[in-house]
């Protein structure tokens, strides 16, 4: 059977090893392939670990590690010294818990109702407690079962997401005495704007969570999400939680120090001249004005490619961008090829050097994270080894 080759790429970017280990068969089932660089993604942890210090530094791989696989990544970040993991669910909580070893820390960020708690004291996960009604669950769920676990609350400190309140800071100091329990391990908020280093909100809640420190001065505080490490040397606290940061999604301000972690590769279907005034796509939203080669392309909406996709975003065909032609489909979207002259079955690059990630997101009117994390289950993903 063919294997694809370096004389078949058409991206005119280098292509991992395993993709070119493929059969032009394989790359075609998949209607795309992702091939996910975990020595990059580790190489950003420690960069980030190195640049938090003194502070610990976590790793957040809810949804799936950002839709890249949690579980090959979790383990090569415990490897990286790696103990604390974030997740959003329950449910992402326990499929972490089974890969990495009892001394790494699941904390679950949405919280965990009452109801659920003895499942999730069972499992060995820690809830980030977003409720009064929830620190006393969990203090009396400890209390029976009288054993030591993390106590984690998160303090709403200007987002209006989740977490208790910082009126509420005094009576949740008095359930801590009356039950005779220590101070709790840790209090974390969450910045609403740490991409806009000079938004009012950043130094308010900055402020606010100073308060739960006069409250609570012997716990431990958490503030810094990916972009929070970047704002003042003190935001940091003692815990930074990398998300984002972890697969090379940057803000301009620390844009030098990380590495991408992924390319999404496509292929194209079918290659056709159309005289001017044919119509291209769903409600004819395109209509040619001069003759156009017009080049389908293998993954649409089904696959996280937004419908609402606009030029001058597309695929790159050795090197040329292709922008695409009126509206995503499900399972396909049209490019302008006229250009260039490319056929069916040739692979184009999706994300990657030629046309980055952060580039689709902006052409969508999104944001690099909605990108990654809707990357669908159709596209086979090719994980490289870590290297640790």
């Amino acid at each position: 059977m063919r294997r694809y080759s370096a004389k078949s790429n058409t991206t005119n970017q280098p292509l991992p090893v395993a993709l070119l280990m493929m059969t032009s068969t394989e790359i075609q089932a998949a209607c795309g392939v992702m091939c996910i660089n975990r020595a990059a993604i580790v190489d950003n942890y420690r960069m980030l670990a190195r640049h938090a210090a003194p502070a610990q530094c976590g790793a957040v791989l809810k949804a799936n590690a950002y839709g890249l696989g949690a579980e090959t990544i979790a383990p090569a970040l415990y490897a990286a010294n790696c103990r604390i993991f974030f997740v959003a669910q329950l449910s992402e909580g326990v499929a972490l818990r089974k890969i990495l070893p009892t001394d790494a820390m699941v904390v679950v960020l949405n919280g965990v109702m009452p109801e659920a708690m003895v499942f999730c004291f069972a499992q060995q996960i820690t809830p980030l407690l977003n409720s009064i009604d929830q620190v006393m669950a969990w203090l009396t769920l400890l209390e029976t079962r009288q054993q030591r676990r993390a106590v984690m609350i998160q303090l709403d400190s200007g987002m209006s997401r989740l977490g208790v309140m910082s009126q509420q800071l005094m009576r949740l100091a008095a359930i801590f005495r009356e039950r005779n329990w220590p101070a709790p391990d840790y209090i974390i908020s969450h910045l609403a704007n740490a991409d806009r280093p000079d938004h009012a909100l950043n130094m308010v809640q900055h402020a606010r969570l100073q308060q739960a420190k006069a409250v609570f001065p012997s716990s431990r505080f958490s503030l810094a999400n990916s972009c929070g490490m970047f704002l003042h040397l003190g935001w940091r606290e003692d815990l930074c939680r990398p998300g984002i940061a972890l697969f090379g999604v940057t803000q301009p301000w620390f844009s030098r120090l990380l590495k991408p972690v992924f390319t999404l590769t496509l292929t194209i279907l079918r290659v056709q001249d159309v005289p001017a005034g044919t119509p291209v796509g769903y409600g004819s939203t395109v209509t040619a004005t001069r003759p156009l080669r017009i080049a389908t392309i293998s993954a649409g909406y089904a696959d996280g490619v937004p419908r609402n996709m606009r030029p001058p975003a597309g695929v790159c065909w050795r090197g040329v961008r292709l922008p695409v032609l009126g509206r995503v489909c499900m399972d396909s979207f049209m490019v302008d090829a006229s250009a260039v002259s490319p056929t069916a079955g040739d692979v184009v690059e999706f994300i990657g050097t030629g046309q980055t990630l952060e580039e689709v997101a902006a052409a969508c009117d999104t944001i690099p994270y909605e990108i990654m994390t809707r990357l669908g289950a159709r596209f086979q993903r090719i994980m490289q080894p870590a290297g640790v």
